[in-house]
């Protein structure tokens, strides 16, 4: 993009010509109409609809779209394309990162592992911003999880850190699925945000209410420590404060 001028991210959001929700809302008919009107070119002054509607839906793909996406330097490009090698991971969004992890491994492995061995020295950017934090911490992409956590982190601590605060996590078996995904990673963002007493540990959501602090080096290790934290019965409100003046 060395040399273009400032581009928004419309073209990534338009829907594709065809698509599933371009074919139920002709959203891309009313964008292209929009792009081309009828006295934009003396062409389009004598066609029927359809045909008008057609010849402009085209434009739109192939003179703004394509060339949008592609200077934008969007993966999708490049995956569709099979053009593997001139994807720029460095400016992967970060929900386009987790989806096409298994992707990236195995079509073009050798590079990304470059790309995340750069990122881990700190040599290259990977993004996070548009992820929550249970999004990240349970996701599939492994060390790419890894690393969007610290830069999660490391955004998160720019703007500062919690005091006088912990976490209360309530892991009972019942917590299943999402919302014990939920607890889990707002437990751990928590502690990790915390300043020191507090930091890295959390309290349990019980009737006998214990301090823990968070075992591991991974955030799967983390994860399952977390998972497997004591719980017994309903919670006590008193219980827990108690708990957590006694150990301060």
């Amino acid at each position: 993009m060395d040399g273009a001028p400032h581009l928004s991210l419309a073209a990534k959001w338009c829907p594709s010509l065809d698509s599933c929700y371009d074919l139920s809302t002709f959203i891309c008919e009313a964008v292209a109409q929009h792009l081309f009107p009828r006295e934009s070119d003396p062409v389009y002054a004598d066609l029927p609809d359809a045909h008008y509607a057609y010849r402009v839906c085209d434009r739109l793909g192939r003179e703004a779209l394509v060339l949008l996406r592609r200077t934008l330097q969007l993966p999708e490009v490049y995956i569709f394309a099979g053009e593997w090698g001139l994807a720029t991971y460095e400016r992967v969004a970060s929900v386009a990162m987790k989806n096409y992890t298994p992707l990236f491994t195995k079509r073009d492995g050798d590079r990304f592992d470059r790309y995340l061995a750069d990122v881990r020295e700190s040599k290259a950017m990977i993004t996070a911003g548009a992820l929550l934090s249970h999004e990240i911490l349970f996701s599939s992409a492994g060390e790419v999880a890894e690393l969007q956590w610290r830069r999660m982190m490391e955004d998160l601590l720019a703007r500062g850190k919690l005091c006088n605060c912990i976490a209360v996590c309530d892991v009972f078996g019942s917590m299943s699925g999402e919302p014990m995904d939920v607890v889990v990673a707002l437990g751990l963002l928590v502690s990790e945000l915390n300043e020191e007493p507090w930091k890295g540990c959390v309290i349990t959501f019980s009737t006998e209410p214990k301090l823990h602090r968070i075992a591991g080096n991974s955030l799967q290790e983390k994860t399952e420590f977390m998972k497997r934290m004591d719980w017994r019965g309903n919670t006590d409100f008193q219980e827990e404060l108690t708990a957590s003046a006694c150990n301060d």
